[in-house]
């Protein structure tokens, strides 16, 4: 038993210890990456040590998670590809819901360390199968969530909008608020990419409402900003940018970069180049190590704060540095050439180059006219948009016309149901009572007949006893008669026996007498002369003597005996005993 007992805590203990590093983990989940390294590894010994399989599938996950952020493909594929064996091997919910979170890995290293994004496509498709087969709601909004990202990559941004309405579907129905945020935001952006505007800012608002950890509550205002200030609204979209702008510069770099290109693009948009300046200023130092379009970006808003400052020939060698940037073969930075042929065109013109201000204003146009493409292709999106929207609301009539119209075959069919579960309890009910009615009639009567047997033996027994009683009167009567016959003859005898009775009184009180007299002298004297003899030998002292008187108690007993049996032997004669007849019995022979 202490055996037992010894095992089981000891097995608790590890699988705590477990539970302890796994915990470690996810505190340092995002905040200190050698610390949670340094939990998951040894989450990963204990549990090959212990061969629990739960925690050791957990810690190959989390094992590929940190290889992928420290960008090692290889090392990443070895334990994502570990996990899903290990997965097929278990095979219960939890392990199931794992597998998606790494399939769903395996698409993001494709996506963003490899560049395949076909293969990417197909591993998160995987994700959103094995997330519907385990009913893992989660694990289809995010699958969901990741090709639509990819549909935004290609620019298919109405297909990716379609998805992410599925996932918002899919979260309302779990109520995740954090997921609704998400999703609602990047609705909102994809709106934002096809230049729908008010769609957008109804998103981001929605994705505001739902909003909790600080990278969206950062995030989601600045969108809307973005939305503000492409509608013109520059004051709302300075005033967001502002209420929100503290937190944003504590959430990341990131954040911080996003925010103050904004207020550099609304300085200008609102003829404020000092401001924008200063802005500028603050860019210069976060954007050291920065991405090259990033760069080009704050390059182009250089030469624009410039022009408003009438430095017209500083602006001019950005824009001449940003065309050094720019690679003639990279038709992804189209909105950037845009600007750089633009500002051109107003530079060459003031220094009077009007040759190169002409070509650059008839790239401007070229491009622009591109520009009007992507208007009319906005159009494109929005008339698809709400063709799909209307087939959605069509399809959604016909369902709920469906719905309504199964409800009310439902509702007949359980109405016919009722009608006929009704008219069947009646029947049973019916049958039931005449049943008991029945049964309760047919036990009245043999309650009834077995009263009348009971009464008829009763009446039988009465006669019976009566017979007996009237038996007993008549023996009792002869009984009286005899007694009545006896009392006569004794009343006829009745002096004679009276005589009789007193003769043997008078012998009886005769004998008493005798008796007594017997008792009183016959019987007390030898007593009385032993009572003697015995006070004589307690005072003597000669043995002689005390022998003497002992052999006198001897012969006193013994007459004392002789007297005792003669009173028995009369007894026993029942003859009468008197003074003289004592003598005759006592006398020794």
């Amino acid at each position: 038993m202490f055996l037992c007992v010894y095992i089981f805590s000891i097995c608790s203990t590890s699988a705590q210890d477990l539970s302890v590093y796994y915990d470690s983990v996810i505190e340092y989940n995002k905040k200190d990456l050698e610390k949670q390294s340094f939990y998951v590894q040894k989450l990963l010994l204990e549990s090959q040590k212990q061969e629990n399989k739960e925690y050791l599938l957990k810690a190959y996950h989390l094992k590929a998670t940190i290889f992928y952020e420290k960008a090692d493909k290889n090392s990443t594929f070895f334990y994502i590809n570990k996990a899903l064996d290990l997965s097929r091997k278990i095979n219960n919910t939890e392990s199931n819901e794992l597998k998606v979170e790494v399939l769903r890995l395996k698409g993001f290293v494709y996506k963003n360390r490899i560049y395949n994004k076909d293969s990417a496509l197909v591993y998160f498709r995987q994700a959103l199968t094995e997330s519907k087969k385990s009913n893992y709601k989660f694990g289809q909004i995010k699958a969901l969530e990741a090709i639509s990202y990819l549909e935004m990559d290609k620019g298919e941004y109405v297909d990716a909008t379609q998805l992410l309405l599925e996932a918002r579907k899919i979260a309302h129905e779990i109520k995740d608020k954090k997921a609704l945020s998400s999703l609602a935001n990047n609705i909102g952006h994809t709106y934002l990419q096809m230049y729908m505007y008010e769609k957008a800012l109804s998103f981001f608002n929605e994705a505001n409402k739902y909003r909790e950890d600080k990278t969206t509550a950062s995030i989601i205002p600045l969108n809307i900003a973005q939305c503000y200030y492409r509608t013109g609204e520059i004051k709302k979209a300075l005033f967001i940018i502002d209420k929100n702008a503290p937190l944003a510069l504590k959430t990341s770099l990131n954040m911080a970069i996003e925010y103050h290109l904004e207020y550099v693009n609304l300085f200008l948009e609102i003829k404020e180049p000092q401001k924008a300046l200063e802005k500028i200023k603050i860019l210069d130092s976060l954007l050291i190590d920065s991405k090259p379009q990033a760069y080009r970006n704050l390059l182009l808003l250089k030469a624009k704060t410039n022009l408003q400052l009438k430095d017209t020939l500083k602006a001019h060698n950005y824009i001449k540095e940003v065309e050094r940037e720019i690679s003639p073969k990279n038709g992804d930075d189209f909105i950037n050439r845009l600007t750089m042929h633009e500002l051109f065109s107003y530079t060459y013109t003031f220094l009077t180059d009007y040759k190169k201000a002409n070509y650059h204003s008839q790239k401007y146009i070229l491009l622009y006219k591109a520009t009007h493409n992507k208007k009319l292709q906005q159009n494109i999106y929005e008339s698809e948009v709400n063709q799909r929207m209307l087939l959605q609301e069509k399809e959604s009539e016909l369902e709920k016309i469906k719905y309504t119209t199964q409800l009310k075959k439902e509702h007949q069919n359980r109405n016919y149901f009722l009608v006929s579960l009704i008219a069947l309890l009646s029947v049973f009910i019916v049958i039931t009572r005449a049943y008991w009615i029945n049964k309760k009639y047919s036990n009245e009567l043999k309650n009834t007949n077995h009263k009348l047997s009971e009464s008829q033996a009763e009446v039988m027994q009465q006669n019976h006893t009566l017979h007996e009683q009237s038996e007993e009167l008549m023996r009792q009567s002869e009984e009286l008669k005899c007694s009545h016959e006896e009392v006569v003859a004794m009343n006829d005898n009745l002096e004679d026996i009276v005589n009789q009775r007193n003769q043997e009184v008078l012998e009886k009180n005769k004998m008493l007498e005798e008796y007594a007299f017997i008792n009183a002298h016959k019987l007390r004297a030898p007593v009385a002369r032993l009572l003697g003899i015995m006070q004589i030998i307690e005072l003597s002292k000669d043995t002689n003597e005390i022998e003497f008187y002992l052999q006198l108690c001897n012969q006193e007993i013994k007459n004392l005996d002789r007297i005792v049996w003669a009173i028995k032997e009369a007894i026993e004669e029942k003859t009468p005993l008197d003074r003289l007849e004592l003598e005759k019995r006592t006398e020794v022979k």
